[in-house]
């Protein structure tokens, strides 16, 4: 985060996580570092790490060290300029909140899918507030227009595999599944908005934020515990980081 706020190119974020992960004992990333600024914050899977970063942009990065044979898969987004503007805060605020609420519902006894659910309604409500959607909130749920902004399911197992080995008991073309949690299970936890430079219907003010914040979640007999609780992410101690002092 901190290698950000002077790095010019995407390519020197992701390589300043590689060699922290290196520094501190993983041989190995569980995967390809995504570290998306500006509009590439909005594309999923982006990969090529080598655009110039925009001032005032946020940056989404998703990476994960290999140490032992397992894996992590967190994602974290912050302002580059060290504070968040108006209306990144507000995406933000919006996923967090839908993030906290399928976090909640992860324990033993509940389904896989009421997590995505819950956090799709929040999203739902919250980008009517926002004004990007429009209608009551009940028929804009109902017609999943939230899906052209959080157009990706919210969880996957993890483990020896990023996205591990596992049944979800699925039906086609839904997100999660009806399997039912249970203690040592241990899944992901990542809603996310995007909004394009190139939705021109949208007021210009949100286009080019992307933010998707992730976390692994070990299910608990009572609850979970969030393996990746350690690294900010309210908005207040991400700020507090990216304007910390050596």
């Amino acid at each position: 985060m901190k290698a950000s706020t002077k790095a010019n190119n995407e390519g020197e974020v992701a390589a300043a996580f590689q060699g922290t992960v290196r520094r501190l004992g993983a041989r190995f990333t569980g995967y390809d570092t995504i570290a998306g600024a500006g509009t590439n914050s909005c594309v999923l899977h982006y990969l090529t790490n080598d655009h110039d970063i925009e001032k005032g942009s946020v940056m989404l990065l998703d990476a994960g060290a290999e140490v032992g044979y397992y894996t992590a898969d967190v994602t974290r987004t912050w302002p580059v300029s060290g504070k968040f503007s108006k209306e990144q805060k507000a995406i933000y605020d919006l996923v967090l909140k839908a993030q906290n609420a399928a976090i909640d519902l992860v324990k033993p006894g509940r389904k896989h899918h009421e997590g995505y659910d819950a956090a799709m309604r929040v999203l739902s409500d919250g980008l009517v507030d926002l004004g990007i959607l429009t209608g009551d909130k009940e028929s804009v749920y109902k017609s999943a227009a939230y899906s052209r902004f959080s157009m990706h399911g919210i969880s996957h197992w993890i483990g020896l595999d990023v996205h591990d080995t596992g049944n979800y008991q699925q039906e086609p073309g839904k997100r999660g599944g009806s399997r039912v949690l249970e203690a040592g299970m241990a899944l992901t936890v990542e809603p996310g908005i995007y909004i394009p430079k190139d939705a021109r219907d949208i007021d210009a003010k949100w286009r080019g934020i992307g933010v998707r914040i992730e976390d692994v979640l070990l299910v608990t007999p009572d609850g979970n515990r969030n393996l990746s609780d350690k690294l900010p992410r309210t908005v207040e101690s991400l700020e507090a980081v990216l304007n910390q002092r050596d």
